[in-house]
């Protein structure tokens, strides 16, 4: 069974829904148990990422505080309609393709970072939810979340490549400053260099032990 309520926001105060559906079932459930109840609209709040109940519709302005230690200091916000939602997605992820981060989109949309994230993920909120507009723009963020995904695994693979390598034993000449060349051996991420005479001299020892046969050599 959902829970429907899942705790209290530490901005508004008010309880918090996992869903618009259910922040609406409780909404229902609340107006059939006090009769006298006026009807609510659920809401996507912008500091915790949840839904909220509010007497006012999609669109009307609302009052949140600011600053709860100083009480008397209000703004004036205006819920954001689904016109307005859409505008905004497309926004963010514009900002996004080219490569800003959460942050620096919020600084330059004046918007809150939770706000950034909910729109981007698809986190949609009021009638936009159940358009066709609101399922594509739930689609393109799906595929936008697996295009990133599918980068940081390609990335991590690469990753995963070099380390392998790294490990290997490579045995290679290396140029020096001077026209000068070096045998420089690396495995494990440690790297050892040889001089050219050592290098020779160690060449003819390999050259030997090999021409001896696997007995000798293994001895």
């Amino acid at each position: 069974m959902e829970t429907l309520i899942i705790n209290q926001c530490d901005q508004t105060g008010k309880k918090c829904h996992q869903t618009e559906a259910a922040a609406v079932r409780f909404e229902i459930d609340n107006r059939q148990r006090f009769k006298d109840s006026a009807q609510q609209y659920p809401y996507l709040c912008e500091d915790c990422g949840f839904h909220h109940l509010s007497a006012l519709p999609a669109g009307e302005p609302t009052r949140a505080r600011v600053n709860y230690d100083e009480a008397s200091k209000y703004v004036v916000r205006t819920r954001r309609t689904a016109e307005e939602q859409a505008e905004l997605f497309e926004q963010i992820m514009q900002l996004t393709r080219d490569g800003k981060s959460a942050q620096q989109i919020a600084d330059e949309l004046k918007i809150t970072l939770q706000t950034v994230y909910n729109l981007r993920n698809g986190k949609l909120s009021g009638s936009l939810n159940n358009t066709v507009q609101g399922i594509e723009i739930k689609k393109l963020s799906i595929q936008e979340q697996i295009a990133k995904l599918q980068a940081d695994l390609e990335s991590e693979e690469r990753r995963k490549q070099q380390l392998i390598e790294a490990r290997q034993l490579r045995v290679q000449w290396s140029e020096i400053p001077g026209g000068e060349y070096v045998l420089v051996i690396t495995k494990d991420l440690e790297r050892f260099t040889i001089l050219p005479e050592d290098a020779t001299k160690l060449i003819k020892l390999l050259e030997q032990a090999f021409a001896s046969g696997p007995a000798r050599a293994a001895a």
